[in-house]
């Protein structure tokens, strides 16, 4: 898959195949262990730029460094292009008295303004300043086995009052996944009376929210004798770095079944266990977003990985008036299976490519013609007819093809 942003605006990038099962022990490295190696933009907050000596006086120097299956992105000294493709770095204090740089400013790196040098897992950062600062770094790196991160369900209460109204209830929380109940002060229920938005959107996670339904009963607050409602919600908690995939939710507890679905704002609805999701979460109770990862723009993203495949089977009688499956060969467009011998098929039945319930099985019926005793003696008359005619009728033509020369030249009888 390759990473590339467009007109979409969207940190959801779609596996080129649906029903996506698992990356991990894929490739053949090991157990839980996935090949998937891609780029993305990685933030260092708060790195500290001090005055070097010998060689770098009059610069200031700061070193960011990576660890386990992350690298940066080239090695030895890079050129300008590649510092301006892979780096940025915008000062957020200063504390020397050179004039260079200013808060807010963001740093040059390129030609006789300073370099960065790769050396394994290391980058050196060199500016001409000398002066003692700090900034946040946004580097390129490079992630190799990399794994997502991990969704995990759990439960959560809000209590909304009557100061805010009944119209709209902020869940505080994203990434929620349903409502367990909603309930006013007085122990009536409302959880038929609000619409969930879960908080997904096409770029980021939000926080979740319900609102009043139009037409819909909604719970009459004051602040006497019916101060507030509570909604008591499930959300996913959010653990790891990277990002999402069809094993964060699998590794969290939850059933591969049941992973949801977003409906982009163009587009089908597509399930989150076919995309690869980058998109950064708010913080609950709280108006930042948590740091993550952004995807290079223009990368690729490469991995192995398991999907689920549907089938066809039959359900047959056998002579020994026994009911046994016939089962087929799953594949993206599978087919019948043969009928066994001696048998009978009673029903088709197409199997999705995750059953996670027998209702999700298709069956179909299949006519098999029933004859009575009846109906038998009248096939055996309407063949005994069909074969004396067909008799007659061959004769006929046998006689009308036949030659019976005469004794007049040039004329047959």
């Amino acid at each position: 898959t390759v990473i590339t942003y467009g007109t979409d605006d969207t940190f959801l990038f779609k596996v080129p195949q649906e029903n996506i099962k698992t990356y991990a022990n894929v490739g053949g490295i090991g157990s839980g262990v996935t090949d998937t190696i891609y780029q993305a933009a990685r933030n260092f907050s708060s790195v500290n730029f001090a005055p070097g000596s010998g060689s770098y006086t009059g610069n200031s120097v700061a070193t960011i460094s990576v660890t386990g299956n992350d690298d940066f992105v080239g090695s030895g000294i890079l050129s300008n292009d590649a510092i301006r493709e892979r780096f940025y770095a915008v000062v957020t204090a200063v504390s020397g008295g050179a004039s260079y740089p200013t808060v807010g400013q963001v740093i040059d790196f390129t030609g006789s303004n300073g370099e960065i040098e790769i050396s394994g897992q290391n980058a050196l950062l060199r500016v001409l300043s000398g002066n003692t600062f700090s900034a946040n770094v946004v580097a390129v790196v490079s992630s190799s086995q990399a794994d997502s991160k991990v969704k995990t369900l759990a439960t959560a209460n809000v209590v909304w009052t009557a100061a805010n109204g009944n119209a709209y209830i902020n869940l505080f929380k994203s990434d929620v996944y349903d409502i367990v109940s909603i309930q006013d002060a007085n122990g009536n229920g409302f959880i038929k009376s609000y619409v969930l938005d879960n908080g997904q959107r096409d770029d980021y996670y939000d926080h979740g929210n319900l609102i009043l339904s139009l037409n819909a009963s909604g719970p009459i607050l004051n602040a006497g004798t019916n101060p507030n409602v509570t909604v008591q919600f499930r959300y996913f908690e959010h653990t790891g770095t990277g990002y999402f995939d069809a094993d964060s939710y699998t590794k969290g507890g939850l059933d591969w079944g049941a992973i949801p679905s977003y409906k982009p704002t163009r587009g089908d609805p597509v399930r989150l266990s076919d995309v690869i999701d980058f998109r950064p979460v708010r913080a609950a109770n709280s108006t930042e977003f948590l740091a993550g990862r952004s995807p290079k723009s223009g990368s690729s993203f490469t991995a192995d990985f398991e999907y689920y495949l549907p089938r066809r089977d039959k359900l047959v009688l056998t002579k020994e008036r026994r009911l046994t499956v016939a089962k087929g060969v799953p594949s993206e467009s599978p087919s019948l299976p043969a009928d066994l011998p001696d048998s009978m098929s009673l029903y088709t039945l197409d199997i999705p490519p995750y059953t996670g319930s027998v209702d999700d099985v298709k069956l179909t019926y299949v006519d098999n013609k029933r004859y009575t005793m009846r109906d038998i003696g009248k096939i055996d008359k309407r063949v005994g007819r069909l074969e004396y005619y067909s008799a007659l009728s061959l004769l006929e033509k046998v006689a009308a093809d036949e030659r019976i020369p005469s004794t007049i030249p040039g004329i047959d009888r």
